[in-house]
């Protein structure tokens, strides 16, 4: 049996199931799936989480009722702040804020320093030094100013600090007998203007190659995006996002797409003429189900690939969904990273896809929704134009066009000679129990699953066989003929019809 695996446990309020009630529920289950003279042949898990019913399309404007509230930041007018390396000259960026990173949303620009240390760093804004640190990790050596409007600057990964909070660094160093060194400091303690060189740049800390680390923060710890008061000159975008892929995924047991119930991953080919990308297929789906994206931003000149600031869904012209990551709280916000994106599906398939949809559990304030919270509730005969809007710090923006009709899942069975013995498998799927029984028999159904505790017995039939493959589905949390399951007690058998 293949070692399980589980979304890593978060350091936020959780309402989706941690990986020891997980681990008990697999304790369980699998007893209850032994099918007579049959063996698993495999124990997989998947991500977990509720599935609950939504309705088709979001009233603009609403927010999840469980959101966090966004960080009080004062106005900010475009040209406050200073680029702080080269102001006035043409720029780079290696990384945008809100990137994902893994385990965390990357918390502000990662600025290009020529592929070498020692390029002056300047003061934002005038303000005054409020910290400093000191360190072979994380962000190296980092100097913090604070400035009038509340807000402070980051300045990550420097090689030197300048001036007299320099020479009282060195000071305290040889006093504490320690080369890590963190420092605090009362306002008009170390004053500084804008346009003051305030250290030199470097490649300190956590760094992979020489540039700076730069982010604005709020009193509060939130991380905002610096590019979102206008840009700055130096940094030229005018270059739109590009679609890798999208997934449709069912998110209830009605759920089906394509007459399936899992994730179905679409990648669209070259974009059109005008920039956008559209899904030719009109694709079946039923119930509620998500939808999620991959993709990626640059900047001009520049190759590498940085991260998508907003992602939008419009449902027959009418917005559904909606996230802008300019503001996420440090550190616990940015650990909520891995309900923004199907975590495991990034695990065990390699493909980053984000969730347009608001999952359970995660109570960042980024997201506008209705009630529904993004999740969509297909019904049959019905046909939703689903358009999903990809938009960097600069507007640049590029759309991505499907249609999905509504298809009541029906059952059917499709063949492989290549299945020759039973097999059993599982999953756990957002609280639904996915048994796949490997079926070479020949019957126009495929058999049915018989679960027995004691005398009860629960007969489930197979939702669909998909290349001799059985597929039935099992709701965990309801109170049916199987309240209980005792691992030492459960049993099952296989029974025909």
């Amino acid at each position: 049996m293949k070692k399980l695996t589980a979304q890593p446990k978060l350091p936020t309020r959780q309402t989706q199931q941690p990986a020891a009630q997980k681990k008990r529920l697999f304790g369980v289950a699998l007893p209850l799936l032994l099918l007579l003279g049959w063996q698993p042949s495999a124990c997989q898990s998947q991500q977990t989480g509720p599935n609950v019913e939504q309705t088709p399309v979001a009233t603009p404007g609403e927010t999840p009722p469980t959101a966090a509230a966004k960080a009080v930041v004062p106005a900010v007018p475009k040209g406050y702040f200073l680029f702080p390396i080269k102001p006035g000259q043409e720029n780079f960026l290696a990384g945008s804020m809100g990137e994902l990173r893994p385990n965390h949303f990357h918390g502000g620009l990662d600025i290009k320093t020529d592929g070498r240390v020692d390029l002056p760093v300047y003061a934002s804004a005038d303000g005054y030094v409020s910290r400093l640190k000191q360190s072979s990790f994380g962000y190296g050596n980092v100097l913090y100013i604070t400035h009038p409007n509340g807000l402070t600057t980051v300045y990550g990964h420097l090689n030197h600090f300048k001036g007299a909070v320099a020479d009282t660094l060195l000071s305290r160093q040889y006093q504490k007998r320690s080369y890590e060194l963190e420092l605090f400091f009362e306002p008009g303690q170390f004053p500084v203007k804008r346009g003051e060189v305030v250290a030199l740049s470097g490649n300190t800390g956590g760094s992979v190659g020489p540039h700076v680390h730069w982010e604005v923060r709020t009193a509060e710890g939130h991380q905002l995006n610096p590019l979102q008061w206008g840009g700055f000159a130096e940094i030229q975008d005018h270059v739109a996002p590009v679609v890798q892929a999208f997934a449709v995924e069912p998110l209830g047991i009605e759920a089906r797409v394509e007459g399936r119930f899992g994730k179905r991953v679409f990648v669209p080919k070259a974009p059109l003429a005008d920039g956008s990308y559209a899904w030719a297929d009109t694709i079946a789906a039923y119930g509620t189900v998500g939808l999620l994206v991959q993709g990626f931003d640059r900047f001009d000149k520049v190759w590498n690939k940085n991260g998508i600031q907003r992602g939008q869904v419009l449902v027959n012209g009418q917005p559904l969904y909606e996230h802008v990551i300019d503001d996420v709280p440090f550190p616990e916000g940015s650990r909520q990273i891995n309900r923004h994106v199907d975590y495991e599906w990034r695990a065990m398939q390699g493909r980053q896809l984000e969730k347009l949809f608001v999952d359970d559990g995660n109570d960042l304030s980024m997201y506008t929704t209705g009630p529904d919270k993004g999740r969509l509730r297909v019904e049959a005969g019905k046909t939703y134009a689903v358009e999903v809007r990809l938009s960097d710090s600069y507007g640049n923006t590029t759309p991505l066009r499907f249609v999905l009709k509504g298809e009541e899942p029906a059952y059917f069975k499709t063949r492989s000679a290549a299945v020759k013995k039973p097999a059993l498998s599982y999953d756990v799927s957002r609280n639904l129990l996915v048994i796949t029984a490997q079926d070479p028999d020949t019957a126009a159904v495929g058999g049915n699953v018989t679960l027995v505790r004691g005398s009860r017995r629960l007969s489930l039939r197979p939702s669909y066989t998909d290349q001799s493959r059985n597929v039935y589905l099992y709701d965990l949390r309801a109170a049916g003929p199987i309240p209980s399951v005792s691992a030492a007690s459960a049993s099952a058998s296989a029974a025909r019809p």
